[in-house]
């Protein structure tokens, strides 16, 4: 997932360019024949990107293909975009840089894309592959709008929640919350060890995105009042059992110290040998 912060304002001319990204969308809806295929290849082109980043016959697009030639090649504010998203012409052909798409860029295409109605569904459409292979969302409205998190409603997260047997701990998936403040990570596949380790060390809960879970040091309740939607996380949030029956008990934020090489946080001694392995791993690996 990145971390960075991106300009993400289709208006704003970013640096070395003389056209703002805005132009370039609203000189395509002008001038292309099918405007709206147009951007429809041009999303189909960045997406494949996206979704297969390890995979050649990705990173290269053939000119001479007709759809493209068509679509993107004879619409030169359409190629620009395409090139300002990361591929580079090559003469005969379009090849992505080798440090891959330009998250920037995309993410002004999606805004420019939201302001016409007639292609507000590819903006949306661009932004869940956005929050799918990069964790990022990509909001509508003004600078300082789009800079803001927006976070689930007392409701919503009341819906969404799902308690477990284990005390405590509440799921919610489809979440996230204070994405990237990660004070811990270890691997996902034992989740009753990444209970634990978070119990031990007074983590207020933990993400996991695809194999790994990413632990957040702030107290459980205030977690539960910063999830955000996060399609492919699940979000798992722990409230002491007697901070749930005291809710006025307000428990300061621990700070992790990570055992010496070999150590283990303290395990029952009727606890299982996978557990034990786990925990192991998790301090020895990370």
């Amino acid at each position: 997932m990145l971390q960075e912060d991106y300009n993400c304002d289709p208006h704003a001319l970013p640096d070395g360019a003389t056209t703002t990204t805005g132009q370039l969308v609203a000189e395509v809806l002008q001038t292309a024949p099918e405007p709206q295929r147009s951007f429809e290849i041009l999303l189909k082109l960045v997406g494949n990107a996206m979704a297969n980043p390890q995979e050649p016959k990705f990173q290269e697009i053939r000119k001479a293909n007709n759809i493209v030639r068509a679509c993107i090649v004879s619409v030169s504010p359409c190629a620009t975009l395409l090139r300002r998203c990361g591929f580079v012409d090559k003469g005969e052909h379009f090849r992505l840089q080798a440090t891959g798409l330009r998250l920037g860029e995309l993410s002004r295409i999606r805004v420019a894309l939201a302001e016409n109605s007639l292609t507000q569904e590819m903006s949306n459409s661009l932004n869940d592959n956005i929050l799918r292979h990069f964790g990022r969302q990509v909001f509508i409205g003004t600078p300082q709008e789009r800079n803001t998190v927006a976070f689930a409603s007392a409701q919503e997260v009341a819906q969404a929640g799902l308690a477990l047997a284990r005390p405590g701990w509440t799921a919610y998936n489809g979440y996230d919350a204070d994405c990237f403040q990660d004070a811990h990570s270890m691997s996902s596949f034992n989740l009753e060890a990444c209970f634990r380790v978070a119990e031990e060390n007074g983590f207020g809960g933990f993400c996991v995105w695809e194999d790994g879970a990413y632990f957040r040091e702030s107290p459980g309740a205030e977690l539960k009042q910063r999830l955000q939607r996060a399609p492919g996380a699940s979000f798992y949030v722990y409230v002491p059992p007697f901070q749930a029956a005291a809710p006025s008990a307000r428990s300061g934020s621990s700070s992790f110290v990570a055992p010496a090489a070999g150590a283990l946080l303290a395990v029952d001694d009727e606890d299982d040998a996978d557990l034990q392995e786990a925990l192991r791993l998790s301090m020895t690996t990370s």
